[in-house]
């Protein structure tokens, strides 16, 4: 019998003026590995802006709020895949669907506008929604 993989959820970073969450999930090709890919973002910066970013193929795109598409540059890698920057006074997040990963490059001056760094989540995951950890900026 075939172990079913649920998905399952992650507070990437939280803190400061960012919220980021994803959504981990898994397709039969991953299933026999054992683990998944990001197949869903959830970006919100200084309460402002949101994003939402699915890397899922075939069914990729981003959404935004707020006016929110001036901070996004779009490359189309091939005709399959896509890779999103988004580019913010700190700290550019890039999302590429080929490889389903979120990175993040944190620009000179990340540091100094986030002198907390040290008590902001991060990578916190649960196969369940995290409604347990209420001292979170966004439940998941």
């Amino acid at each position: 019998m075939k172990k079913k993989h649920l998905p399952y959820f992650a507070a990437f970073l939280q803190g400061g003026d960012y919220i980021i969450n994803i959504r981990v999930d898994h397709d039969e090709s991953i299933n026999r590995r054992g683990f998944g890919y990001i197949q869903d973002i959830w970006i919100q910066y200084k309460k402002d802006y949101e994003w939402e970013i699915s890397l899922a193929y075939p069914n990729q795109n981003i959404i935004y709020s707020n006016n929110a598409e001036k901070f996004v540059r779009e490359f189309k890698l091939n005709r399959n895949h896509t890779k999103y920057i988004i580019g913010l006074e700190d700290l550019n997040i890039i999302a590429t669907t080929k490889k389903r990963a979120l990175d993040l490059n944190f620009k000179d001056n990340f540091f100094a506008n986030n002198p907390n760094i040290k008590e902001y989540y991060g990578a916190i995951i649960s196969k369940e929604q995290l409604r347990y950890l209420d001292s979170f900026k966004q439940i998941l």
